[in-house]
């Protein structure tokens, strides 16, 4: 009960002392601030520890200067949130944010969305609190939660007099008022007839976690709490005539229109990532961001992150926090990320091989994740595709006539079991490939027709077999062109 009064005696000075206030004025006043009505808190205190933390928020649908309190023990605090989590109240949708704002809200919808972030948040802080010395009395941090609503990590908050907290806020707030008359005022930017308009595109994390440059040094107590890092640039490049910008986190994105472009553009980096060594996984549509980039400076200016499996605040968990170095986190130079870009634009220049490359990464993929049927019938349809290209090929440099060509390529007869007889025969597949090959071949008969399983053994035979032929095909169409050299890009796990 002292708690509640408090806060509550706290929330009514505040309000007393700028009562006088005009609506401009509360207009500029700070957002981290604002506990004008209507104003709702949840205050937890964390019994033996000096932080605690203060969320308020601004339904319009719960009464004014509603004060709910958790005082518990460390260990019990974590249930109690979750049970205040199970509330109906956070069911009720966010206001819907001002455009002026200039403030992305990414997937939040519902008032859960901005609270759930928070508790978690809070747990986290309990638990590093165990090692952290106790704090003096003090205004502490504050994090922006939604338009209104933020969270204060308070500092023995009920040690504080309410008074010179208020007194420290009102300051705060007389100073940025300064700030704000002093400058001179701005004209008014005259638009431009031809101004550009924002570049949008998509882009996509690269998977496995990759890190794009140096990994950064941790000191021994970034070790022990961990740390966040604010994902930065760090390069622009060109793919197919389009701009490329990829962040450190190995956020990687592609400037234009075409959502299906942009997916088959990014499986042809990762499946060329994979051919020079990289572990990369194919993109799946759901895993894509809508972005917006600055056509002067492209930079993002708002973007919708969706990436594999978990949010984008634990993918950068696992890019930036030592915390989890167990789970493999590999890294790449800036060189020879652009190095990657370049050579996935110069090998995928035909679409034929651009489908092959397309499909070994999602084969690749199948593998990876145990859908071992899946990885079989992709990658056969690879090893397919490429021996009736050989035959083709051959019958060619054969001078073979028109219609002969026909009578040996087309028709039922000229399945690819015809085809790997024919190019044993033909020298030009040894006879251990061509047992190989046929044992594959009646395995996937077995699939198709019959319904029976693949092992892991036959997925990863059949992978082999598919990698090695888009290698040699690769090899072969760059011998006229442009010379490439495979190298391998080493990933390094930290």
């Amino acid at each position: 009960m002292e708690i509640r009064e408090r806060i509550l005696g706290f929330v009514e000075l505040f309000r007393e002392e700028t009562k006088s206030l005009t609506e401009e004025d509360r207009r500029h006043f700070s957002n981290l601030d604002d506990f004008f009505e209507p104003c709702q808190i949840i205050f937890v205190n964390t019994k033996g520890q000096s932080i605690q933390h203060l969320i308020a928020l601004h339904q319009k649908t719960r009464p004014d200067k509603e004060i709910t309190v958790i005082d518990e023990p460390t260990w019990d605090v974590a249930d109690a949130l979750e049970k205040l989590l199970n509330d109906e109240r956070w069911e009720a949708n966010l206001p819907k944010p001002k455009k002026s704002s200039g403030i992305i809200y990414t997937r939040s919808k519902r008032y859960r969305d901005i609270v759930e972030p928070a508790f978690v948040m809070i747990i986290k802080e309990i638990q590093r609190g165990v090692f952290q010395k106790p704090f003096e009395s003090g205004k502490g941090t504050k994090l922006l939660l939604y338009e209104r609503d933020f969270m204060w990590q308070v500092q023995n908050f009920t040690l504080v007099d309410p008074k010179k907290l208020v007194s420290e806020i009102l300051a705060d707030h007389a100073r940025h008022q300064i700030s704000i008359l002093s400058k001179p005022a701005e004209e008014k930017p005259v638009e431009q007839p031809h101004e550009k308009k924002a570049l949008h595109g998509y882009g996509v994390y690269l998977y496995p976690p990759t890190y794009v440059g140096d990994y950064p040094t941790y000191t021994f107590r970034e070790k022990v709490w961990g740390r966040w890092v604010w994902p930065k640039e760090a390069c622009r490049c060109k793919y197919k005539g389009r701009d490329v910008i990829i962040r450190d986190n190995g956020f990687l994105a592609i400037c234009e229109e075409d959502s299906r472009l942009v997916h088959r553009y990014l499986n042809e980096i990762m499946a060329t990532g994979l051919l020079l060594g990289l572990p990369f996984y194919s993109v799946r549509s759901s895993e894509i961001a809508d972005v917006s980039v600055d056509p002067i400076s492209l930079t993002f200016t708002s973007w919708s992150i969706v990436p594999r499996g978990y949010s984008y605040w634990q993918h950068d968990e696992r890019i930036y926090d030592y915390e989890n170095k167990l789970d493999p986190v590999y890294s790449i130079s800036v060189d020879n990320i652009q190095k990657l870009i370049v050579t996935a634009s110069d090998v995928s220049s035909s679409e034929e091989v651009s489908d092959r490359l397309t499909l070994l990464v999602e084969s690749y993929t199948c593998m990876s994740s145990s859908e071992y049927v899946n990885s079989f019938i992709v990658s056969w349809t690879i090893i397919e595709r490429y021996l009736f290209t050989v035959w083709k090929s051959h019958l060619e440099r054969k001078k073979v006539g028109r219609k002969r060509v026909d009578k040996l390529t087309e028709g039922t007869e000229w399945s690819v079991n015809v085809v790997i007889e024919a190019l044993n025969i033909a020298g030009l597949l040894t006879n251990e490939i061509y047992t190989a090959l046929t044992a594959l071949r009646k395995k996937r008969n077995d699939v198709i027709h019959e319904g029976k399983g693949i092992t892991s053994d036959d997925a990863d035979e059949c992978y082999l077999f598919a990698s090695r032929f888009v290698k040699k095909e690769l090899k072969e169409k760059l011998k006229a062109g442009k010379k490439i050299k495979l190298i391998n890009l080493k990933a390094s796990s930290w």
